[in-house]
């Protein structure tokens, strides 16, 4: 027979790469679907695996500034975005930002270059 799954309440710290919250619990890693930082979020526990743990997040207090609803009627149960629920604007800075900080992003270098020579793009 299987064990129910736990629920703990949790404040997130951090945000992965994955979209994931990320918080600790018992001194393990906890990864939180649907949870931004800065929030107080009740996880369900769904997963453990190698020392950390995965679970599906509720917020209920404390919620980030930059939370959006999702345009998506089947976010976050589908899975296949996982940051419909942060601001576009953040998104893109998340992106970028990171790309720039582990070392240059390719984006930044085409904005600095002049496009009007471009195959399609008429001056």
């Amino acid at each position: 027979m299987k064990k129910a799954p736990a629920e703990h309440e949790v404040v997130i710290d951090t945000l992965s790469d994955e979209g994931l919250g990320g918080a600790t619990l018992n001194d393990r890693p906890l990864w939180v679907r649907n949870a931004l930082p800065g929030e107080r979020v009740q996880a369900r526990i769904l997963k453990r695996r190698r020392g950390q743990r995965f679970a599906d997040g509720t917020p209920i207090a404390d919620l980030n500034p930059h939370r959006v609803g999702s345009a998506c009627q089947y976010f976050p149960r589908c899975g296949g975005c996982n940051l419909h629920h942060l601001a576009y604007a953040e998104q893109l800075q998340r992106h970028f930002g990171q790309g720039v900080a582990a070392g240059g992003c390719r984006a930044k270098s085409l904005a600095a270059t002049d496009r009007a020579d471009a195959p399609g793009v008429s001056a």
